[in-house]
């Protein structure tokens, strides 16, 4: 009974230990960030419990800042889930996000706003299929204002019956905004099926590029390295996204919204 009691106790050091690092290598909280917030967005429809954090830039010797956006995967609320940047600290090279569920996503279907769309789907061997589910993700460039400039969303469709998944198909959406002389230089749409069909997973890139955002500084570009959907055999789905716009001339805010169901754009 000693015995068991110490290694009890030995295990709850090490939990804490555990938990107090990954406290320290959280990012910071609102209360430590810097009060110097421009372009803070307005009008944007409400999270449900919502949290924020900051991220820090560096600056470059051309005066831009350049971030590394976090990526990593995660699994999707029934709820659906949005991390988007509400507020930009110019002089300090910060970025104020915030994340939570929605209660609305974005709409930015104007006649300024071209979309081009692409699909992709090959059925698995795996018979005796039980349901079947639809998830997406977009990722969402903006201007400081909150207009878009460009974006790439995934949608998967897939089968599941608990042990695997088949019948997958992935849909691609490329938005970008011609008004603002951005062009779609290249884009990609890849599926594959995780060993023994464990999973169905469906993925986009793109390269967008402007000569005139930045004029006269070289042209920008915003690299959309991947967006990626995983639908698993027990009908969830896990998300996760690399992109940037290479050292900023200007502050640009970024969202991610994914859900359940429909893409509604």
């Amino acid at each position: 009974m000693r015995l068991s009691a110490r290694r009890k106790q030995i295990a709850g050091l090490a939990i804490a230990a555990i938990l107090v690092a990954m406290l320290a290598a959280a990012p910071a909280s609102v209360a430590n960030a810097s009060t110097s917030w421009q372009y803070t967005r307005s009008g944007l429809a409400p999270l449900v419990n919502p949290t924020q954090w900051v991220l820090r830039g560096v600056r470059q010797p051309n005066g831009a800042c350049r971030y590394s956006y976090p990526t990593g995967s995660a699994v999707v609320p029934a709820s659906g889930w949005i991390v988007r940047t509400i507020a930009i600290d110019v002089d300090g090279c910060g970025k104020l996000f915030e994340q939570g569920a929605p209660t609305a996503f974005s709409i930015d279907g104007t006649d300024s706003i071209a979309l081009v769309t692409d699909s992709t789907s090959r059925t698995s061997e795996v018979a005796a299929v039980a349901s079947t589910k639809s998830a997406w993700q977009r990722v969402i460039w903006r201007d400081p204002v909150g207009v878009l400039v460009n974006a790439v969303m995934v949608q998967i469709n897939w089968t599941y019956n608990g042990s695997t998944v088949s019948g997958g198909s992935t849909n691609g959406a490329w938005q970008l905004n011609t008004a603002t002389q951005w062009k779609l230089d290249a884009k990609g749409l890849t599926q594959l099926y995780g060993p023994g069909s464990s999973y169905y997973r469906g993925r986009g890139t793109a390269t967008f590029s402007n000569s005139q955002f930045c004029h006269p500084l070289p042209v920008v570009h915003t690299y959309y390295y991947y967006v990626r959907m995983w639908g698993h055999p027990n009908g969830t789905a896990t998300r996760d996204q690399s992109s940037d716009s290479v050292d900023e001339c200007i502050a640009l805010h970024v969202d991610i919204e994914s859900a359940y169901g429909q893409w509604p754009g």
